[in-house]
């Protein structure tokens, strides 16, 4: 969980009921497996005494910053939307060190040709495209996740040929 975060700053007033999605949080962030997935992270804690809503509020590796309003999300809403970010992170790692640039653009016409291909199933992604950009289609602004544009390849895919 802590893998991809160089720090981690939770504020919360202890006795404030609001307070209970971040203090679990602090507890996922100090368990023995999330401190050895990145013991550089520093995990930071401010004991609040006024009525401020509790926040959690983490930098990334690639030195993005991000709050996450602790009165509103769960501890495991508020984990899942930093192990999303983090595997975006890394996937973005992954295709810089094989010297592919990121984003990975799409030109149109290259959409267009994949519509005469056998996988017309992935209609749903060229449809996607259109929506998204009519020039070029970027798989960063489908939720800003390639994890999502590769379960929906993968999904058209393993879907195709039980239609035809």
């Amino acid at each position: 969980m802590l893998k991809q975060l160089t720090k981690v700053k939770i504020e919360f007033n202890a006795f404030d009921a609001r307070s209970a999605s971040a203090v679990e949080f602090l507890a996922q962030c100090n368990s023995k497996k999330a401190k050895s997935s990145n013991p550089k992270c520093q995990i930071l804690v401010k004991r609040r005494t006024d009525e401020t809503p509790p926040l959690v509020s983490v930098t990334y590796t690639n030195g993005k910053e991000e709050s996450l309003d602790g009165s509103v999300l769960s501890a495991q809403e508020i984990r899942k939307s930093i192990l999303k970010k983090s595997q975006a992170i890394e996937t973005e790692e992954m295709f810089k060190e094989a010297g592919i640039p990121w984003p990975v653009i799409i030109p149109l016409e290259e959409v267009e040709l994949a519509k005469n291909t056998p996988f017309r199933y992935l209609s749903c992604i060229i449809t996607v495209a259109y929506i998204v950009d009519l020039r070029n289609f970027n798989i960063t602004t489908l939720g800003g996740n390639i994890l999502d544009f590769i379960f929906l390849l993968e999904l058209s895919i393993h879907e195709w040929p039980q239609q035809l």
